[in-house]
């Protein structure tokens, strides 16, 4: 993937490959909670596909930094984060700083699959954050 993604759509096409990759996510994702010996049953429907993030991946490392339009956008933003997420805390905080109408809720008990956990809170939060 890193030097030239044609070859590896040609070597393994899309669907093999996102399948193995939704296995991979299935199989990580307990790490990704407040309770990993907890079964997640309401897992998203879809995941993102290899390539796509693997690219998505990728691009972060070249495109320009997005602060300074982010700065810009005023529309009301939620920015969650689930106290146990595995991303650092900052990432969360940084988004509700550089989006001027956003909204950080940090939700206890879940980590970085809040809708998964805790999906009531989840729609809760984004119902109330549309009807704004």
């Amino acid at each position: 993937m890193a030097a030239n993604p044609c070859p590896a759509h040609a070597l393994v096409p899309d669907a093999e490959l996102d399948a193995v990759f939704a296995r991979l996510l299935t199989i990580a994702a307990p790490a990704a909670t407040c309770h990993p010996g907890r079964p997640l049953h309401d897992l998203p429907n879809s995941v993102p596909g290899f390539c796509s993030n693997q690219l998505t991946t990728a691009d972060q490392l070249t495109v320009p930094d997005p602060r300074p339009a982010l700065r810009r956008i005023h529309v009301p933003t939620l920015v969650l984060r689930g106290i146990c997420d595995y991303k650092n805390p900052a990432i969360a905080r940084e988004y509700a700083e550089v989006l001027p109408d956003a909204t950080l809720v940090t939700i206890r008990g879940t980590g970085h699959l809040i809708d998964a956990e805790q999906p009531g809170r989840h729609r809760g939060l984004v119902i109330r954050l549309l009807q704004r």
